[in-house]
């Protein structure tokens, strides 16, 4: 009997610490002493870059300090990083890419998903899982349409097919886009167009997926109607496509943000050459085009923020997190960095083109991967197409 009632305590108590609360682990960053130190790492931003964001968060928590360490490279900085969280180290808070958060999942400490509320669509699509909130997005990136304004003087239609035949009729090849051996973005437009097509890229392949691959390929296919990229554009330069606009051999081409100031630069050492060049006053901007103008797509890219599972001060860098992405340090890091932050803000007078198309079609991201096995078995029905268009077809018979 004794054995019986000490078993049912042992098992009640076990029930007790499995089914406690969050307010359980609030306790043990307040039961220390002295003050609690949060340890912050992060990518590209120089310590003045935090210094308002942090100063404002420890007058709010007197009893806080923030370390921040900064690394040049996301590569450098994720194999330091993974080292330290398998040895359950690391900082209490965390950067990560959109395309590694299954990875670092594992290694972060969610907290209730209401605390996405007043971000982007895609923080609930990509961060929240079960009600559980794993991240929240520092800054985004959208893909966008560069354009030569001298071009294009009224601007970029909207829909895919009104663009497409905009290109048609200018001087020199409209858009670059269509092929994959010369082409930076040529992946980044495919998954855009997956985006927009609804492809979910599982199982058979699927005729939304052969209907964006077949709309990419027209663009380099030299017999169609929408026909701007060829073999001899792009692979005689480093920078492909950039270069090539940069030159003025084509008219339009897709980027992430930092396409902007390398197009420009670009100009610029051209001109000093006294060769042709694109100055960089002539460069629009425009929102990346849709098959639906009513329900808009974006493919986006983000840098998310995480309380690591092996922080001695969990629910405290949460509340750092929170301060962080607030809207006022939103709107601070945006003009401090140029970045687009997760969360939706509006547009200010003092945006640049980028920041307002950007800031516009933040609330439509969404993100979409294609793995490498898969680029893989896509790229020889892309060179058999470039022949003869219907060999495009054999790809329906892939699986994933």
């Amino acid at each position: 009997m004794r054995r019986l009632l000490g078993f049912i305590i042992i098992i009640t108590l076990a029930f007790v610490v499995l089914t406690s609360e969050p307010e359980d682990i609030r306790q043990t960053d307040t039961e220390s002493t002295g003050p609690q130190v949060l340890r912050l790492w992060g990518v590209y931003d120089l310590p003045e870059v935090y210094d308002p964001i942090i100063q404002s968060f420890q007058k709010k928590y007197p009893n806080s300090e923030v370390e921040y360490k900064q690394f040049s490279n996301f590569q450098e900085y994720d194999s330091i990083l993974r080292q330290q969280l398998e040895r359950g180290k690391g900082p209490d808070v965390l950067l990560f890419q959109d395309h590694d958060r299954e990875y670092y999942k594992q290694h972060l400490l969610a907290t209730n998903a209401e605390a996405a509320n007043g971000f982007a669509d895609f923080v609930q699509q990509d961060l929240v899982d079960n009600g559980l909130l794993y991240g929240l997005p520092l800054w985004a990136d959208t893909l966008v349409l560069y354009y030569n304004k001298n071009y294009y003087p009224e601007g970029i239609q909207k829909n895919w097919h009104g663009f497409a035949k905009q290109t048609a009729e200018i001087s020199i090849p409209g858009m670059a886009m269509g092929r994959l051996d010369n082409l930076h973005s040529a992946w980044d437009i495919i998954r855009a167009l997956f985006v927009q097509k609804n492809v979910i890229l599982s199982g058979k392949t699927s005729n939304e997926a052969y209907d964006a691959l077949e709309f990419f390929l027209r663009f380099g296919y030299p017999i169609d109607e929408y026909y701007n990229w060829s073999s001899n554009l792009g692979d005689k330069y480093p920078e492909k496509e950039r270069e090539s606009f940069a030159r003025k051999k084509v008219a339009a081409i897709a980027g992430f943000s930092p396409v902007y100031d390398q197009i420009g630069f670009m100009g610029e050492d051209l001109r000093n050459q006294n060769l042709r060049h694109t100055k960089k006053a002539d460069i629009g901007v425009a929102s990346f085009p849709q098959f639906s103008e009513e329900k808009p797509k974006y493919l986006g890219k983000y840098v998310a923020v995480g309380v690591s599972l092996y922080s001695k001060s969990p629910n405290l860098a949460w509340e750092f997190i929170k301060n962080m992405t607030s809207q006022d340090n939103a709107e601070y890091f945006s003009a401090a960095t140029g970045r687009i932050p997760g969360r939706t803000i509006p547009a200010k007078e003092s945006d640049s083109e980028l920041q307002r198309i950007q800031k516009s079609q933040i609330q439509h991201v969404h993100t979409f991967h294609i793995l490498p096995d898969q680029i893989s078995a896509l790229i020889p029905f892309f060179e058999k197409a470039l022949k003869d268009r219907s060999l495009l077809r054999e790809i329906m018979e892939l699986s994933w």
